[in-house]
C-alpha cells in the first residue's frame, strides 16, 4: 500500500524555511529597484519600432533548494519557459507564462514543479539595443514528489530474503509569488535574445535560462 504522506518517511530531512534573508533575494530586490527606476527612462529607437505584443521562450537549468541537508543524487533539472505579453509602454509590460522547472532526484526521491503565472515586467534601457529587466508576479504551482518501490536482497543463497520498501507519490498545488531578473539584447526591432534568472518564492526552486522574444 502506498503512503499518502511522504514527509513521514524521513522527518529529520525536512528543514523549515524561515524568514532569514537570502543573499540572492537581497540582490534581487536591489536590482529590481534599479530596474523599476529605469522603467521611466527614455525609450530606445528599437523599442519605438517594436509591436506591443510579444511571445517568448527560454530553456535552461533549474536548482531545487534542499538547504544544508546532504544527499545523494542531483538537485538540478532541465527548465523551460513559454509566455506572451503586452507592453503598455516600451519599458512596462504584463506577461502570462508557464515555467516547467524539470525533475530533480535526490536520495531516490523525484521532485517536480510547474508554475503558471501573471507578472509585471519592468525594463530599463542601457543602450540602443541592450536592456535589463525585472519580473514580479503571482501564480499557481503544481508540485509533485515521488519515490519508487525499493527492493533489497538481504543474505545470500537459499537464506536470501527480498525486502521491499513501499514507495510513495504526492501532488499538490500552491499559489505563490514569483520573481526574476534578466538582460535582453535586441538583434532587430522584432527579435530579442534574453538571459533570465527566475525563482518561486515558496517552492524554493530557481532557474537560469537563455531565450528569445519575438514581437508582432
Amino acid at each position: 500500500m502506498k503512503s499518502a504522506n511522504p514527509k513521514s518517511t524521513n522527518p529529520k530531512r525536512s528543514k523549515p524555511h524561515g524568514s532569514k534573508p537570502n543573499k540572492s533575494n537581497i540582490a534581487a530586490v536591489a536590482l529590481f529597484a534599479v530596474v523599476a527606476a529605469g522603467a521611466v527612462a527614455p525609450i530606445t529607437a528599437a523599442a519605438q519600432q517594436a509591436s506591443p505584443w510579444y511571445v517568448t521562450g527560454a530553456l535552461g537549468q533549474s536548482r531545487y533548494d534542499v538547504g544544508d541537508v546532504s544527499f545523494s543524487g542531483d538537485n538540478k533539472g532541465t527548465a523551460f519557459n513559454v509566455g506572451g505579453g503586452f507592453r503598455f509602454t516600451p519599458n512596462v509590460a504584463f506577461e502570462l507564462g508557464y515555467t516547467d522547472y524539470g525533475k530533480a532526484t535526490y536520495d531516490d526521491v523525484g521532485v517536480k514543479a510547474k508554475n503558471t503565472y501573471g507578472a509585471v515586467v519592468l525594463g530599463a534601457p542601457i543602450s540602443e539595443a541592450f536592456s535589463v529587466f525585472g519580473k514580479l508576479g503571482y501564480g499557481s504551482t503544481k508540485r509533485s514528489i515521488a519515490r519508487p518501490d525499493q527492493v533489497t536482497t538481504v543474505g545470500t543463497g537459499t537464506s536470501a530474503t527480498i525486502v521491499t520498501a513501499m514507495g510513495f507519490s504526492d501532488t499538490s498545488r500552491k499559489s505563490e509569488a514569483m520573481y526574476g531578473l534578466g538582460a535582453a539584447y535586441a538583434f532587430t526591432p522584432r527579435i530579442t535574445g534574453t538571459v533570465e534568472w527566475q525563482r518561486l518564492d515558496n517552492t524554493k526552486v530557481d532557474a537560469g535560462m537563455v531565450g528569445v522574444r519575438f514581437g508582432f
